[in-house]
């Protein structure tokens, strides 16, 4: 890693692992809260960086603001799908068996493969369920095979967009590796 003008990679590698809380959160909901210190954090070291005109350290910190973002506007969307439920289906039932799935969820009840299997066995939502199925997919994938990219650029010395496409797809081949490890032995057990 060079020495140069570029900061201490240990703040940003903070940053990274903090992110990478973020990632699980559909595995282990208490991690979920783990990504807020990176945007105050980020938007300190992207500064300093500029102050310092250190392009790699600003930019690794822009990439950390855009993940952040990402994992939020997922969780949005996540939103957005129960909204939907809410909106889209006006039987009482059905609507109980979701806010019931739901606070299970959210009280550590029930880990995340239960909540599949709950939401599968309701037909009139499987369309939903399908749809939650793909956000999952993101939910999970997309900002951790991110985070590995970045810790990997962090080291190598470079940008996070600067890594060769075998780079991007290694992080993404892990990164579907790591999760698609963890529901397997979750749906095993």
């Amino acid at each position: 890693m060079p020495t140069g003008n570029m900061l201490k990679p240990w703040p940003l590698l903070a940053g990274y692992i903090c992110l990478a809380g973020g990632a699980f959160a559909p595995w282990v909901p208490m991690l979920g809260l783990l990504p807020l210190p990176v945007l105050p954090c980020a938007f300190v070291a992207r500064r300093m960086a500029l102050a310092r005109q250190d392009i790699v350290a600003a930019e690794h910190a822009r990439w950390q603001l855009r993940t952040f973002w990402l994992l939020f506007m997922l969780l949005v969307g996540l939103m957005g799908l129960f909204a939907a439920v809410g909106i889209v289906f006006s039987e009482a039932a059905v609507l109980d068996l979701v806010e019931g799935i739901g606070d299970a969820y959210s009280a550590n009840q029930i880990d995340m493969g239960v909540v599949l299997e709950r939401f599968w066995a309701i037909n009139e939502i499987r369309y939903f369920t399908w749809a939650g199925l793909f956000w999952l997919t993101l939910a999970q994938v997309w900002p951790l095979k991110r985070i590995i990219q970045g810790i990997w650029a962090l080291f190598a010395g470079c940008v996070p967009t600067g890594p060769g496409g075998g780079v991007k797809c290694l992080a993404l081949v892990v990164a579907l590796a790591v999760q698609g490890g963890i529901l397997a032995f979750i749906l095993g057990t």
